[in-house]
C-alpha cells in the first residue's frame, strides 16, 4: 500500500504494518463474517488519519513502536466505523469506487458492522499503554463526530443554514478526527503539550479544508474519479458552502 501524501519511507513502512495489524484484528471465527470484514479491509482508502498520527509521533521519541502502530490501527478502525454509519444514513451506493457495505450486505448488517468496528476500536485501545488524557481525547473526538452528524441531520433541507453552522458541523464530523490523530501521535511520543496542541490545531485546519474540498467535489467531481456518488449531498438536503452562499445571494428566492 502506498500513500501519495507521505514520502517518508519509514512512515510508508509503518503504514504497511498498520495494514497487517488491521488484517489480524478484523478476523472472526466465521466464514461469512470474515468475508464481509475482508471486503471492508479491501476498501480502505489512503489511511490519512493513521498517517497523521504517525507523522505527529515523529516530533518526539517513540519508546514502543508496536503500541504506536496499534494506536494508529485503532484510529483507522474508528474512522471506518463512522464511514459505514454515514453510508447508512446517506443510503450511499458507493464508497471509494466500490459498493458500500449497506448496499452490498443490507442496512441492518451495516449497522452491526459499524457497531462492531467501534467496539473493536475500544478493545484495541484498552490494551494500549496510553495516558488518561489521550484516552479522554479519543472519547471526546467520537462524541464530537456524533454531535456533528446529528446536527447535520437536523439541518437537512434547511434553507436558513449559515456558513457558521456549516463550519461547526464539519469541525465536529471531520476535523475532530484529524486533530485527534496528529495531536495524539505527538502526545504518545512525549512531545511537549504546547507543541502537541499546536499540532492538533494544524490537524483541525487540515480536516476543515479536507471536508470543504470534498463538498466541492460533490458539485464538480465525477463519480468514477471521486469514488462515490456526486451531486448527492444537495439531493439529501445536506447543504455545503456553494449552496449556502447562493441561498444568501440576491437570487435566493429563485433558488428556493
Amino acid at each position: 500500500m502506498t500513500n501519495q501524501f507521505v514520502s517518508d519511507i519509514h512512515i510508508q513502512n509503518q503504514l504497511k504494518q498498520v495494514k497487517l495489524i488491521l488484517d489480524s484484528e478484523l478476523q472472526l471465527g466465521d466464514r461469512y463474517l470474515n468475508g464481509s470484514l475482508d471486503y471492508v479491509k479491501a476498501s480502505t482508502g489512503k489511511m490519512l488519519r493513521p498517517t497523521f498520527l504517525l507523522v505527529g509521533a515523529t516530533f518526539g521519541t517513540i519508546k514502543n513502536e508496536k503500541e504506536l502502530l496499534n494506536l494508529a490501527t485503532a484510529i483507522e478502525v474508528l474512522h471506518t466505523a463512522t464511514l459505514i454509519h454515514d453510508d447508512i444514513i446517506d443510503e450511499a451506493k458507493l464508497r471509494r469506487g466500490k459498493e458500500s457495505i449497506q448496499s452490498k450486505y443490507s442496512k441492518e448488517y451495516a449497522v452491526y458492522m459499524g457497531d462492531f468496528l467501534l467496539s473493536r476500536c475500544f478493545m484495541m485501545l484498552s490494551n494500549l499503554d496510553i495516558d488518561r488524557e489521550s484516552a479522554v481525547n479519543i472519547s471526546k473526538a467520537v462524541n464530537k463526530v456524533c454531535i456533528g452528524e446529528m446536527k447535520q441531520n437536523v439541518m437537512r433541507y434547511d434553507v436558513n443554514i449559515t456558513p457558521a453552522i456549516y463550519f461547526r458541523i464539519i469541525a465536529r464530523k471531520t476535523a475532530a478526527l484529524f486533530a485527534l490523530s496528529l495531536g495524539t501521535g505527538a502526545s504518545f511520543a512525549d512531545v511537549d503539550k504546547t507543541i502537541s496542541k499546536k499540532l492538533a490545531r494544524i490537524g483541525y485546519h487540515i480536516g476543515m479544508t479536507f471536508q470543504m474540498v470534498d463538498d466541492l467535489l460533490d458539485f464538480e467531481g465525477e463519480s468514477g474519479v471521486v469514488g462515490k456518488e456526486v451531486r448527492s449531498d444537495i439531493i439529501r438536503g445536506n447543504y455545503s458552502l456553494p449552496l449556502i452562499y447562493a441561498l444568501q445571494s440576491s437570487n435566493r428566492i429563485e433558488l428556493v
